[in-house]
């Protein structure tokens, strides 16, 4: 059973129209996994996850304006539980991975999602929470992961970028 503890900061920059909005936040998660094979004494199965997560906790605000004409706005702490299900495909040098989340910053919203790594070096995914899909890549280059995502929302699309690395 692995057993872990990840933080993240992020730099935050959004734009509607003419007007730009930027900050920074803080993340704490936990994650525990162990073999699926074991548990259910069956060979050849994957693994199982639960993790929390616990999102903005440092009271993330977005600092909107410029020339002294300033307003703030305060992304609200959020807490996340998930499982998930990894299955590896030997034959394709690949791990399918099935997840749900819940997060409860509003309501409680659920969260789908199917990712598909190929060899450690790629990977695509779709997800599907309240009314909304969503759809990403990632590729490591150099041993950083360069991450893309688009999502629909009710304002429309929104792209993010993002890269990643482990210690």
């Amino acid at each position: 059973m692995d057993l872990n503890l990840g933080a993240n900061i992020k730099y935050i920059k959004r734009q509607i129209k003419d007007n730009i909005g930027s900050g920074t936040g803080f993340d704490v998660s936990f994650l525990t996994k162990t073999d699926l094979s074991v548990l259910l004494d069956v060979d050849g199965l994957g693994k199982i996850s639960f993790g929390t997560n616990f999102q903005d906790v440092s009271g993330t605000q977005i600092t909107w304006g410029q020339n002294n004409n300033f307003h703030k706005d305060e992304v609200l702490y959020n807490s996340k539980i998930g499982v998930a299900l990894e299955q590896p495909l030997p034959k394709l040098t690949s791990i399918v991975t099935i997840d749900l989340d819940n997060d409860y910053v509003y309501k409680q919203i659920s969260h789908w999602g199917l990712d598909w790594d190929y060899n450690s070096k790629g990977n695509l995914r779709i997800c599907y929470y309240d009314n909304n899909v969503t759809a990403g890549a990632s590729v490591k280059l150099y041993g950083i992961f360069i991450d893309y995502a688009i999502l629909s929302n009710p304002l429309g699309l929104t792209n993010r970028v993002g890269m990643r690395f482990g210690f």
